[in-house]
Formats: C-alpha cells, structure tokens, sequence
C-alpha cells in the first residue's frame, strides 16, 4: 500500500504542473490543491513511519539499472517543510496579480524539489537539481529588474560549475563502481575519495555554504520576498540533503572531516558578514550561510530537523521583510521606530527568538543538541554564530513596535501566522521533553550575550566587508584554489 501510494505522489507531482497551461483559469487553486493533498499523505506516511525506509523502483526494473527512489525520515522532514513553505509563499503573494506562468513555474519547481528529495541515484540527483536551478533562474529575475537578471546570470554562471564537477564526479564513480546507485556504491570500500570530493563540493555550491556559494547574497536579497523564502527556505536545501544522504549511506571518514570543516567555517563567516549589514534582506542572506554551517555540524544527528527547523523560520522571517518593504519603501534598518501591524510585529519577534535558538521556539532543541554533540573548538565556533545571530537579526527586531490602529487581516498577515504558529507549536513540542536546566539555560545565556554586544559594543567593533570578495572574477578564482587544494590533498593522501 504504501508503495503505491509512494509511486502515485511522483506521477501526480509530475502531472499537476502542466494542467495549469490547459486551466489557466485557476492557476493559482492548482498548487493549493497538490500542497493539501501531498500533506495529508505526509502526514499518512509520517505515522507509518515505523514502516520506512521505503524503496520503490518504477517500471518493475532491477534496482541495478532502473530508477530508485527512496522515502525515509529524512525525506518526510526535507518535503514536509518544502510543501510548508510553498503553501505559506502561495498565500502570501496571492493578490500580487500573477498570471499563470508564475504559477506554472511555482507548481513546477514544487514538483521537482518532491522528485529531488526522493531520488536515490547520483543522475537523477543531476537531473532534477538541473531543473530547479533553471527555475530558479527565471524566478529570480521575474521582475525584470536589472539587479535581479545580473543575480540571476551569477547564479546560473556558478552553478554551471557545479554542475561540471557533479559530471565529472559522477562519471568517474561509474567508471570506478558499475553503478550510480547511492545504496549500491556504498557496499563497494572506498579506497580513493577523491571523485566524492568533487560530488560533495558540487553539492555544497548548491548547499548556501560559505566560500561555495557566493551567489547566495545577491540571489537572495535582489529576488521578490516570496522568491528570497523559497530560495532561502527550500533551494538551499535540495543540495545539502544530498551531502547528509550519500555521507551517511557511503560513510567516508574523509568526507566527514571536510563537510566538518567546511560546516564551521561557514557558520562563523556568514555571522560575521550579517553583522555587518543594514539591508533586511542581506541580513537574512549571510545568516542563511552561517546556518547551513549548524546543519552541516548536525551530519550525524540532529541537521536534518534543523534543516527543518531553518526552512520555516528563515521563509518566515523573508516573508517579514517583503512586508517590511512593501510598507516603507526600504529594505534599511532605520533608527527610528517603525509602526507596524501587529501580525507582522509578532512574526518578527517569533523568527528572531527562533533562529537565536530561544526555547519554545522552533529550532532550539535541535541547535543546542549539535553545539553539544560537536568537540569543544567546533562548539565555540557555533557559540560565536549563535550569538552573531542575535546581533544581526536584532538589529530588525528592535526597530519595530506594534501598531495602535485596529487590526485588520490581508492574504500576507495570514501566510506569516501560518509560520508563525508552525514555529511555536514544533518549538514547543521539541523543548517540552528536555525541560532540564541545561536545555534552558545555555540558550538564554547566548541570547543575553547577544544583546549585551548589540545594544554596547555592535556600534564600537569595526568589521570590514570585502565587497570584491563576492565578484564573479573573485569567485571564480576561489573555486579554482579549493578545487586545486582538494586534488592535491587527496594525491599526497591516496
């Protein structure tokens, strides 16, 4: 039964997105029903979840040739927050006037992420992160602005590197394995890691990681709000779910100490740089980098739940900003108080108490679990990123105060509620069984540090920016060096 069900959802997650073009008319009820319908199986299959890990290949093939794909709790997590976050952008920009090829794209893009998180083989990996990238592309810059189409250009030009180094990789594991099954691959030893090298560093391009994708910023800040969540939410995802799959399925103590590594260094890197800026949306940028560096640190335990966790609360609080920016005209933090909604008040404090690991809130659970379960040096390193959170995302918390006008709802304050209540009932479940005093006392304490820099020292402490560190010329060059670091690496190694 549950096979079928499985098979069913891909073939309706391929089919709905092109009755749009035949049913134009209601395009925007089309995704809204494929969202409600595949939670209500996530949620079906979550309860079996005794019953996963689930394989199914199509077509009656052997798993040796034919395509696999496979549905275990990881997969429910990465899908359950990617329908989430698309049913809360759908709400969110539903009187924008889009017509049906925004939708088109939308529903489509939501059907290949739902694809993607099932694929258990390295070419259909490429081929559905191949599509999403194009989509990617033409929603990101589907305003027409000029800053948006040279995001987009960069982002296209980058991941053209990836996707060059997942070729190569991909082609010499086949060449050395027979096979492009990742369960297959796994049961060969491995004496040469260098072709998973390229395979992860190719992935981690795709994965918001620090010094890997120097797109980020300028993608995620120049898009429409609704299109900065999806990217930041969800897109980010699609690459580092596959570096978690294949690292535990394949289990390479080198790969493991380089996705450590590169992990810490990105969640100290981007702290720092969203310090440093006053655009909302640059904030939430750079902090998509230092998160992504907790959930590469979670690689054994607890990353995927806070990959979850991450997805809500980081589409929640870009959705905040667009409303931010759609009443003043400005995506600047001001020193002046703003008056704003109260809805969108709540949902501010709600994403900021969450992303700075507050108990009761989504995320801190989990957060804490992987500064505690990480040696002492990577747990300091996530310490300064905890609390270089604090600053940054503080910085747009403490400029806003709730409006004494009556309330009144729009289609924006009920997609960030939607978020909102996610984030405090998730929060509340994962902290309510580890009330001990260590669960609530370190957060509090990160926290508390945190506001004692903002509101003392933030002003004084000097950082620098290197602005020509994100050129494309510049980028490039630093995936030239850590390509060739890796390829000598392995040689003395191996």
């Amino acid at each position: 039964m549950l096979s079928t069900l499985l098979q069913t959802i891909v073939i309706l997650c391929l089919a709905m997105p092109f009755l749009i073009p035949v049913f134009k008319k209601h395009a925007k009820r089309i995704p809204l029903i494929q969202i409600v319908i595949f939670l209500i199986c996530l949620l079906f299959l979550y309860q079996q979840k005794d019953n996963l890990p689930l394989k199914l290949v199509f077509g009656g093939w052997q798993h040796t040739i034919g395509i696999e794909i496979l549905l275990d709790v990881n997969a429910l997590l990465f899908l359950a927050a990617t329908y989430i976050v698309f049913l809360s952008v759908i709400i969110y920009s539903s009187k924008k006037g889009h017509d049906w090829k925004y939708y088109f794209l939308i529903n489509l893009l939501l059907s290949d992420l739902t694809c993607l998180f099932l694929a258990n083989d390295l070419f259909n990996i490429y081929v559905t992160l191949e599509l999403m990238s194009l989509i990617s592309y033409l929603l990101i810059s589907m305003e027409f602005k000029s800053r948006q189409i040279w995001s987009s250009l960069k982002y296209m030009i980058l991941s053209a590197v990836s996707f060059n180094l997942y070729l190569v990789a991909t082609a010499m594991i086949y060449n050395e394995y027979g096979t492009l099954n990742i369960d297959l691959i796994a049961t060969h030893v491995i004496k040469n890691p260098f072709s998973l090298f390229l395979l992860t560093t190719a992935l981690l391009i795709k994965s918001g990681i620090f010094f890997y994708s120097m797109w980020l910023p300028s993608a995620h800040s120049d898009s429409e709000s609704s299109i900065s969540a999806i990217l930041s939410g969800v897109i980010v995802n699609a690459g580092i779910f596959h570096v978690l799959r294949i690292n535990n399925a394949i289990n390479c103590v080198e790969i493991s100490r380089y996705i450590i590594i590169i992990g810490i260094v990105s969640a100290i890197f981007g702290a720092y740089f969203s310090i440093k800026q006053k655009d909302i949306k640059l904030i939430l940028a750079f902090s998509t980098l230092s998160q992504m560096g907790f959930i590469l640190e979670g690689l054994s335990s607890y990353g995927p739940q806070y990959a979850f966790s991450h997805a809500i609360f980081k589409a929640l609080l870009f959705l905040c900003a667009g409303y931010y920016q759609q009443l003043f005209s400005t995506r600047n933090i001001e020193t002046s108080k703003k008056e704003i909604p109260i809805s969108l008040f709540l949902a501010i404090w709600i994403g900021f108490f969450s992303i700075s690991g507050l108990p009761f809130f989504l995320g801190s659970y989990y957060k804490h679990e992987i500064m505690a379960l990480t040696s002492p040096f990577i747990s300091y390193g996530l310490f300064f990123a905890t609390i270089g959170s604090v600053i940054s995302v503080g910085k747009f918390a403490f400029v806003v105060r709730p409006s004494k006008n009556a309330m009144h709802f729009s289609e924006k304050d009920y997609s960030i509620m939607l978020l909102s209540i996610i984030c405090i009932i998730f929060g509340t479940l994962g902290s309510i069984n580890h009330l001990d005093f260590e669960h609530l006392l370190e957060p509090e304490i990160l926290f508390a540090l945190g506001l004692f820099v903002l509101f003392t020292l933030s002003k004084k402490i000097k950082i620098h920016y290197p602005y020509k560190l994100f050129k494309l010329s510049n980028v490039i060059t630093i995936y030239t060096v850590i390509i060739g670091v890796i390829v000598a690496w392995t040689s003395l190694a191996f």
